[in-house]
This record gives C-alpha cells, sequence and structure tokens, in this order.
C-alpha cells in the first residue's frame, strides 16, 4: 500500500489571528478545547478553540499530522497523512479549504544521500568538499541540497 500526503492550504478558523508575522508554535488540548500558541499574535499568542470548531483539531481525529501547521500569509498549511477521512472532511469544510495536494510519500521523506548531505552541510562543509568526499559533480550535489530543502520546506 503507497501512503499518500495531503497538504492542506486553508483558512484559520476564526478564532486565530493570522498575519504575516505570525508563526505557529504549539498546540494544547483538554476539557473539550484546543489551544493554539502563536508567535507574533495579539493576545499574547494563545488562542482557546472549542476542539468541534478546530479544523486542526479534526484533522488530528481522522489522520496523522506529519507537521505542526504553518502559517503563512492569511492561510495555514497543513500536511497530514491522506486518507478516505481526510477526504469526506475536506468535502465537509469546503468553505474553509482552499486547496489540497496529494501527492506520494517520496515528496516529503528525504533520501539517505539528502540526509547525509544536509548533515555535512550542517557541519560547516562546502560543496565542493562534499562532491569530493561523495564522488559525484558538485552540480549533483547543489541538486541534492535543493531537493531536500524543497522537502523539508513543505514540512516547515
Amino acid at each position: 500500500m503507497t501512503v499518500r500526503i495531503a497538504i492542506i492550504t486553508a483558512d484559520p478558523c476564526k478564532y486565530c489571528c493570522v498575519s504575516s508575522s505570525a508563526m505557529y508554535m504549539g498546540f494544547r488540548l483538554g476539557n473539550g478545547h484546543i489551544e493554539h500558541v502563536l508567535r507574533g499574535c495579539r493576545d499574547h499568542g494563545t488562542v482557546r478553540v472549542p476542539s468541534d470548531e478546530c479544523f486542526f483539531a479534526k484533522l488530528m481525529r481522522v489522520t496523522h499530522v506529519i507537521s505542526s501547521p504553518v502559517v503563512s500569509g492569511n492561510t495555514v498549511r497543513y500536511v497530514v497523512v491522506y486518507n478516505k477521512a481526510v477526504e469526506r472532511l475536506v468535502r465537509k469544510e469546503a468553505h474553509r479549504v482552499r486547496r489540497v495536494e496529494v501527492v506520494g510519500y517520496s515528496k516529503v521523506a528525504l533520501t539517505d544521500r539528502q540526509r547525509r548531505v544536509l548533515r555535512m552541510l550542517g557541519r560547516g562543509r562546502s560543496i565542493a568538499n562534499i562532491s569530493r568526499e561523495m564522488g559525484v559533480s558538485r552540480a549533483a550535489v547543489a541538486k541534492m541540497v535543493r531537493s531536500a530543502l524543497r522537502k523539508v520546506a513543505l514540512l516547515h
């Protein structure tokens, strides 16, 4: 069975302040509510929302959420495992959902080589050093870095 990933772009719920300066920091569940913590938002960044009104809480009930929601402009992006329950939820919440992109797992999963290259870059190695050590061209290393960063950007 092939795992499919959905990248869902949606409007925020009416309780959340979303602006270009807001950054999603996390959440806490309890007593039928979900508390979202947003940096760069009014009300000290904590927004308390009834769970039955929160799209994120609904997603967590029906699938695995792969990464924290990402606030971007006036929208929120979620990366989740795509299944029939997500498909039904998206149809039910069509007024809120702007876009759904269903992709294969390989679009978001780093390969072993991509992980290795990113680790080496993180340790201060240059593209030239990495290409010599791996026995590939600098262009190949640069392509691996671009591809890896594209995948990482989807999740964060």
